[in-house]
């Protein structure tokens, strides 16, 4: 008997909380306030108003955890980024719990190390964020419709829906979309790049890219990513030349 009303009131809670995407209603609703607010939204606008989702505040979600270390992780992080608006006093980017995952997911796009201590909670934000992304791009949809049937209320311009769609594809490639589209090879970073570039060693043709290696033997990459004199050809959907 004292089993089923507790059952049937704990649905009931989780119901009133999540939405049917399982997305916390207060987050909807916070990313419904700054589309309408913001219709033109930059990259760097998007990202803050992403993680200020409460999907990460501990007190809205048992999974997000503070921790005691962060407070010396998380400096350490933005003096690597730069200006990350950690000093921002509009509510809630201010909040630490916004500043630390708007700090991780920056340093999963410039691909960063990330310390031991900090590991778990930068998964459970990259995690995250995909699902984030689908509402916040399914909130800007409603407000479209909602700003066609009544007024008072600002669509978001095609650009902020864009700019969703791009810091998803980010989001996975784990890298700015400024960026060299090589550096999505596995194994192929800044250095080798650079080399690359130095002397000239890229050429594109049809649906192929051609780099062509010189001796390379001696080059300091060589020793941790070792390429092979000659010709190395690397089948890749493109029909273009990518700009490196």
């Amino acid at each position: 008997m004292v089993i089923l009303p507790v059952v049937v009131g704990t649905w009931w809670y989780r119901s009133v909380r999540y939405s049917g995407d399982q997305i916390l209603i207060h987050t909807t609703q916070l990313y419904m306030h700054f589309l309408n607010r913001t219709p033109n939204m930059n990259m760097k606008r998007l990202i803050m108003v992403l993680t200020a989702a409460f999907e990460f505040d501990p007190r809205s979600n048992k999974e997000a955890v503070m921790r005691p270390m962060d407070n010396v992780e998380i400096p350490l992080l933005i003096r690597e980024l730069g200006n990350v608006n950690e000093k921002k006093k509009e509510l809630p980017f201010c909040l630490p719990y916004s500043v630390k995952s708007r700090v991780l997911l920056l340093a999963h796009l410039s691909r960063l190390e990330i310390c031991q201590n900090l590991e778990e909670d930068y998964w459970f934000v990259i995690r995250k964020c995909p699902t984030l992304l689908q509402e916040m791009i399914n909130v800007g949809c409603q407000l479209t419709m909602m700003a066609n049937t009544r007024g008072g209320i600002h669509a978001p311009r095609l650009e902020s829906i864009e700019n969703c769609m791009k810091l998803s594809q980010m989001l996975v490639q784990s890298l700015w979309e400024s960026k060299s589209a090589l550096l999505q090879l596995p194994l192929f970073e800044e250095d080798n790049l650079k080399y690359c570039l130095s002397k000239k060693v890229i050429q594109c043709g049809g649906p192929n890219i051609y780099i062509k290696s010189a001796p390379i033997s001696d080059h300091p990459v060589h020793q941790r990513y070792p390429i092979h004199e000659g010709q190395i050809k690397m089948e890749l959907p493109v029909t273009t030349c990518v700009n490196v």
